[in-house]
């Protein structure tokens, strides 16, 4: 019977506890990359303008909280940059954190940029000089040297209004199971009216 109660705690241990367990902040599905999108149409395909691709997030299921997906882990010189298309004009910033800063972004304590060219990749949706209503997508790009560590992309829809300390209105790990679930791009995504969309490029230069 100890055996038996000692696997059983264990188990919980693994599951619950760490942050990448899988009741834990950090078990989010892989951001989706372009280059493998874009490799993966052919060339006659006219669906680029739909960008009926990436990862979808719904308003409703996110509207006051945060979407992340995790770009991996990354070290060296490396090209990375997003392309979001905001169609329904939400109220979002957008921005790249390391492990730490991640942390810190959901706890509600001070967080910021690991590194200063990451400060670039950061967009506050509604700061831009200007809005193309027709065609809304916006990108950014880096070329920097990243210190070894998880990176994520992190979509924010006002869970967070500052960089510094914040009262925040943290989901419990059972309500978190639902928030890293994502539409598929096999679901009928011709209706706009409550989806933003992400991709990453992540390249290392030769």
């Amino acid at each position: 019977m100890n055996t038996i109660t000692n696997i059983a705690i264990l188990i919980v241990i693994i599951l619950i506890l760490p942050v990448n367990g899988i009741l834990g902040h950090h078990r989010y599905q892989t951001c989706e990359d372009y280059d493998s999108i874009v490799n993966s149409r052919s060339d006659s395909s006219d669906d680029y303008e739909n960008y009926n691709y990436g990862n979808y997030m719904n308003l409703d299921l996110y509207e006051g909280y945060f979407f992340v997906c995790k770009i991996g882990y990354i070290e060296g010189e490396v090209t990375l940059g997003w392309e979001v298309k905001n169609s329904i004009n939400a109220n979002i910033s957008i921005i790249v954190l390391n492990n730490d800063n991640l942390n810190n972004f959901i706890s509600g304590n001070s967080y910021g940029h690991s590194n200063m060219d990451l400060a670039d990749l950061y967009l506050d949706w509604n700061s831009r000089a200007s809005i193309n209503e027709a065609n809304p997508i916006e990108n950014r790009e880096i070329t920097t040297n990243l210190g070894g560590d998880n990176y994520y992309l992190v979509i924010n829809y006002g869970y967070r209004t500052t960089f510094q300390v914040e009262e925040v209105n943290q989901k419990n790990v059972f309500d978190n199971l639902k928030y890293a679930r994502y539409l598929s791009p096999d679901e009928d995504t011709s209706d706009d009216s409550a989806i933003v969309r992400a991709t990453i490029d992540l390249d290392y230069p030769d």
